[in-house]
């Protein structure tokens, strides 16, 4: 496992930044680092996290996707359409109690079938819990149990808040073919494959930052919501790789290796 994050940044084309603002930074009080006409820029712990505006993004690597359709489990349908995204923070491994106290009297976070709003990872020795933002991107809070990142009272901090969302672990990337993206990426950026892969799923790298690819039309777990290629521009931390940029074929992705 690798001892710092692989995500240093990473960019989302969204439809409408607006209300993801107020989620973010009000509701979730992560430090913002920027704000203006392109969308705006938090704090995730060690990673940084950007919205652009799919409409008016001054980039060009960030573009609205041709193939996007209205999503059905956004909040307000009155939005522009955008394809849904998916990411995941790390939360520490010892606070998953407080952290859903602290997320459920913010955000509505989904219900597992059990009727509770833990979901169980026993194979990835993980517990998360899950919300949809205003934009309907499905957001994870992941406590990872082979991640040494416990909080104690010792050390004087709360029992949860924002400061406990210590880096972005997963960004969901889609494809129509995932076993040839799986392959590119693998080779691309000398990431090992996490647990077994299928043809509709394949997660690449390991608990400090994953890609999580999943085939174009399948739900977004623990949704109803499809998987539509969405844009995502994401600097990693390369680790002995040479710096350049990386664009593979089959996603709607951008990679700066540093």
């Amino acid at each position: 496992m690798r001892d710092t994050p692989l995500f240093r940044s990473i960019r989302l084309g969204v439809a409408d930044s607006v209300r993801l603002r107020e989620f973010y930074i009000d509701r979730l009080e992560l430090p913002e680092l920027e704000t203006g006409r392109s969308g705006f820029a938090v704090t995730v712990g060690a990673s940084r996290l950007e919205f652009s505006p799919l409409h008016s993004s001054p980039r060009p690597e960030i573009a609205a996707p041709e193939s996007a359709t209205p999503n059905s489990a956004t909040p307000n349908s009155a939005d522009p359409p955008s394809a849904p995204h998916h990411f995941a923070f790390n939360i520490p491994r010892n606070r998953l109690e407080e952290a859903t106290d602290w997320l459920s009297s913010r955000v509505d976070l989904l219900r597992h079938p059990d009727g509770g709003h833990v979901f169980p990872f026993p194979s990835w020795d993980a517990q998360a819990l899950y919300a949809l933002d205003p934009a309907g991107n499905i957001v994870e809070w992941i406590a990872r149990h082979a991640v040494a990142n416990d909080v104690t009272a010792e050390d004087g901090e709360a029992a949860f808040d924002a400061s406990h969302m210590l880096e972005v672990s997963e960004i969901g990337v889609v494809t129509g073919n995932v076993s040839i993206l799986a392959a590119t990426l693998r080779a691309g950026l000398v990431l090992p494959g996490y647990r077994p892969a299928t043809q509709q799923f394949a997660a690449l790298g390991d608990e400090r930052g994953l890609f999580i690819l999943v085939k174009e039309g399948r739900p977004w777990f623990p949704t109803e919501v499809v998987a539509t290629p969405a844009p995502a521009v994401v600097e990693i931390d390369g680790r002995g790789l040479e710096p350049r940029r990386f664009a593979p074929a089959g996603a709607m992705l951008r990679i700066q290796i540093v």
